[in-house]
């Protein structure tokens, strides 16, 4: 008998710490989900309506973490940095599944995808109101940036770095999110990319 429970004592305790770290990961979860959820309503959002759409981002995390291997916390993660990049709720729900798509096809880091999106978005004056538009313009600065890095010497993340500094000013100078990240992806094919900053 002894033998016996000295075998099972072993799986009884990973089990106890599976357990454990489970509970661990679904609070921690939950926290960042309610951390965004009083970024929302202290940045002005109505209570109501960020009660909805942080559900909303809780039930689409959850299947596009399966749909895209990213985990629930780091797309829970993803939504709480463009809400404190002055996103609202229904600007978050737009961009997060194509900002993932582009983590998964083009291997780069979620965390920079997030960060490098938002700064052409908001470089070129495509941040606007409501989930589709912002969701069409997201997909479009994507595409584009991730285009122009597979077809140059860049890649999306130096691609994005980039369009934070040159972005205001080619806006002003009449150039689309495309056409810049063509000429930084030319400037990157000489060597030069930098100097685009």
């Amino acid at each position: 008998m002894s033998t016996v429970l000295s075998g099972v004592t072993p799986i009884i305790k990973g089990i106890g710490t599976a357990a454990v770290d489970g509970a661990q990961k679904a609070s921690n979860l939950q926290n960042a989900y309610g951390k965004t959820f009083n970024l929302l309503t202290t940045g002005g959002e109505k209570v109501a309506e960020a009660t909805k759409n942080v559900a909303k981002m809780q039930a689409e995390g959850k299947e596009m973490s399966v749909q895209y291997g990213v985990s629930q916390q780091k797309i829970a993660d993803g939504y709480q940095e463009l809400i404190k990049r002055g996103y609202s709720s229904s600007q978050a729900l737009g961009s997060m599944k194509t900002m993932l798509q582009a983590s998964v096809a083009s291997s780069e880091d979620f965390n920079d995808v997030v960060y490098n999106s938002t700064a052409a978005l908001e470089a070129f004056g495509m941040k606007v109101d409501g989930t589709k538009k912002m969701a069409e313009n997201t997909k479009k600065a994507v595409n584009e940036m991730a285009y122009a890095a597979d077809m140059t010497a860049t890649d999306f993340n130096s691609l994005g770095v980039a369009m934070e500094y040159v972005g205001p000013s080619a806006k002003s100078l009449g150039l689309n999110i495309g056409e810049t990240a063509s000429a930084i992806g030319i400037l990157s094919n000489n060597g030069l990319w930098k100097l685009a900053a």
